[in-house]
């Protein structure tokens, strides 16, 4: 059975903000191609895509993932089949890297 991915209204709006700025950088097609690779995954098995972090009050898992220049914290709600998008970041190069032109 597939997990469900929740996100907020701030979140979709975060992403698509990234979205927009990765357009005008190298990474564009990168940033996207990550986290459609990373949303695919989570729906699959949410547990085996990142690392670990910490455990909510509740006892729930929260995990940091990466796929290329896109990072994504998540939370998972293993009864309800459902993962929970808590932050969504895009990683700068490293200076001096062929992709920081």
């Amino acid at each position: 059975m597939a997990f469900r991915i929740d996100a907020s209204e701030v979140i979709r709006e975060r992403i698509r903000q990234l979205q927009a700025a990765a357009l005008l950088s190298v990474q564009g097609s990168q940033f996207r191609e990550g986290l459609a690779r990373l949303f695919a995954r989570l729906a699959g098995d949410p547990l085996a895509v990142g690392e670990m972090t910490y455990r909510t009050p509740m006892g729930h898992p929260v995990f940091v993932a990466v796929s290329g220049p896109t990072a994504i914290n998540y939370v998972v709600y293993e009864v309800e089949q459902a993962v929970g998008i808590v932050k969504v970041e895009r990683l700068n190069p490293p200076n001096g890297s062929h992709l920081s032109n």
